[in-house]
């Protein structure tokens, strides 16, 4: 092209021909299929567009989904995936600017952004929030997005505070049998469900071995619940987890791969 920059056109495939939702399919996909080209090519990572813009429509998708504090402080400027091609390093140096001052730019510099004519469908939940709801917020309340930013950011602060907590307490409480991660059935009725909530993620992270993967707070209090409830219970949580209730624990373990499911 006439910015001397050499390009890679990489083709996923078909979001029906995956299971769950067909946003979370081709995310899976671009990201996989980044990973492989990344691997192939001898690069260190990727680098993404993602705009403040972008930042507010996930912190509000997860905010929806109700995986709290944790889920909610949306893309980091540098970050590490996992996918089915392997770990994939993704830098998004943009998360401070507007969408349309990058427009502007790119204007600016002579060069025509590919439009992909699915961002207009507001079936996906992403695009409805693109198109109707946070034009609506702005409207009503300028400067939303950056207020959102902000107060998440600072929220985040506290949440790093209670993750070093959950941390520490986690080696203390958690043991581990073969393919099975236990958790004290005591200490997770008794403790404080800031901390029992993150520790519980950091066991399924472990089984999952991913950071990327994230479950909801119905989740997290559904296995609290158990931990008070009757010896021989069963917990099915995402990603193909299951927690039995033992007499003096919970039983995590993984029962399947599923690229599907979501939290």
């Amino acid at each position: 092209m006439h910015l001397g920059v050499p390009v890679e056109l990489l083709q996923v495939g078909d979001a029906t021909s995956k299971s769950g939702s067909p946003e979370e399919s081709l995310r899976k996909q671009r990201y996989a299929a980044l990973a492989a080209a990344v691997r192939r090519l001898g690069l260190t990572g990727v680098v993404t567009a993602h705009t403040v813009d972008d930042q507010v429509e996930t912190i509000l998708l997860r905010l929806l989904a109700g995986t709290g504090a944790l889920g909610a402080t949306g893309m980091a400027a540098t970050s590490t995936l996992s996918t089915c091609e392997g770990m994939l390093r993704v830098f998004r140096p943009l998360l401070s600017v507007r969408r349309a001052e990058l427009s502007t730019i790119v204007a600016e510099a002579g060069v025509t952004p590919v439009e992909d004519p699915s961002n207009l469908d507001t079936r996906y939940r992403r695009n409805a929030l693109r198109q109707e709801i946070v034009p609506h917020l702005e409207r009503h309340f300028p400067g939303f997005s950056e207020a959102l930013v902000r107060s998440v950011a600072l929220s985040a602060q506290d949440a790093e505070f209670v993750d070093d907590v959950a941390a520490s307490v986690a080696e203390t409480v958690i043991t581990r049998h073969g393919s099975v991660v236990s958790l004290s059935r005591a200490w997770v009725a008794e403790s404080h469900p800031a901390v029992t909530s993150r520790v519980i993620r950091l066991v399924v992270r472990e089984l999952l071995g991913s950071v990327d993967r994230e479950i909801g707070y119905e989740r997290t209090e559904a296995v609290r619940a158990a931990a008070r409830g009757r010896t021989g219970a069963v917990v099915e949580l995402p990603f193909g987890i299951r927690v039995v209730v033992a007499r003096g624990s919970l039983d995590f373990s993984r029962m399947r791969k599923t690229d599907g499911d979501t939290g």
